[in-house]
């Protein structure tokens, strides 16, 4: 591959990683017969340490309801939950990126602008 195109191959892929920049944070969960807790994606840690990710979790009565892995449905008992946490988004990180990035774009702007001039 020549060397501009694998230079311009890595703000591409910055780019398309821009979306992945996510970190999972602590949230409260409701009460039984409280307002219902609802997340897109959300990761349940049961009081004997071990966890899972739950698609659409919601809070229904006693439990936090999902589907997890493979489309199962999957209820989990309020008093057996220690901790839910959900996925948001790392401003930091994807800051980070996005100068990086840029920077990219920027030194790619430059060689190609020398390699025109020396033709």
């Amino acid at each position: 591959m020549p060397r501009l195109s694998r230079l311009a191959a890595v703000p591409l892929l910055a780019c398309s990683l821009l979306g992945a920049c996510t970190t999972w944070r602590s949230r409260p969960v409701s009460e039984p017969g409280a307002a219902a807790f609802v997340a897109k994606q959300a990761r349940v840690t049961r009081a004997d340490g071990t966890a899972l990710v739950l698609a659409d979790a919601q809070v229904r009565g006693d439990s936090l309801w999902g589907t997890a892995a493979r489309g199962a449905r999957v209820a989990v008992a309020l008093r057996d939950v220690r901790r839910v946490e959900v996925r948001r988004p790392n401003e930091l990180g994807t800051a980070i990126l996005a100068t990086f990035a840029a920077a990219a774009v920027a030194v790619l702007v430059l060689v190609s602008s020398r390699a025109a001039v020396a033709c």
